[in-house]
């Protein structure tokens, strides 16, 4: 949709919170009143466009792999997203959906069959969905060191804390 694209154009080169809706609206040639037949407001539009973002993010890659694959490739984007950078406004909500549809999306995609230890872990618990929030949070706060260090991912590290996190879980 040509609003999201022209969305993340703008999101690309400034802060969430100095983007109107008014310049959302002229650089994708709509009305505002246009805008907002398809968005509530500007933060449905960041969730539309977050959301979009994930689309073809499956992987037969472990979790905290693809996630990081995925802060890589959309850092340019994310980078207004993380944490530390909600000083002014709250976007936590926003933020934590698009994770745990990326976290639910590799629960389904991996199926019964799966070598992701966190996968397993979502699987075997008796409260699944708070498996997956206490998951969306240790995300949250990769996404933020990963802010904190330019989005470069150092894949050593990844595979460190992988081993070191899966190391310490048991699925009974």
């Amino acid at each position: 949709m040509q609003i999201i694209t022209a969305f993340l154009e703008l999101l690309s080169r400034d802060y969430f919170d100095k983007i109107s809706v008014s310049q959302v609206a002229k650089k994708s040639f709509v009305t505002r009143s246009t805008f907002y037949r398809y968005f509530d407001d500007k933060n449905d539009l960041l969730l539309q466009a977050a959301l979009e973002t994930l689309d073809g993010s499956e992987s037969d890659e472990p979790l905290l792999v693809q996630f990081a694959t995925y802060v890589e490739s959309h850092a340019g984007f994310l980078k207004h997203l993380s944490p530390s950078r909600q000083s002014r406004m709250n976007l936590t909500d926003v933020v934590s959906g698009v994770i745990g549809k990326m976290v639910t999306d590799k629960v389904q995609y991996d199926g019964n069959q799966s070598n992701d230890p966190f996968v397993n872990l979502i699987k075997a618990a008796d409260n699944s969905p708070l498996m997956v929030d206490a998951l969306v949070g240790l995300l949250m706060g990769m996404l933020d060191h990963y802010h904190h260090n330019g989005f470069e991912v150092d894949e050593d590290e990844l595979n460190r804390t992988m081993q070191l996190l899966s190391s310490h879980m048991t699925v009974n």
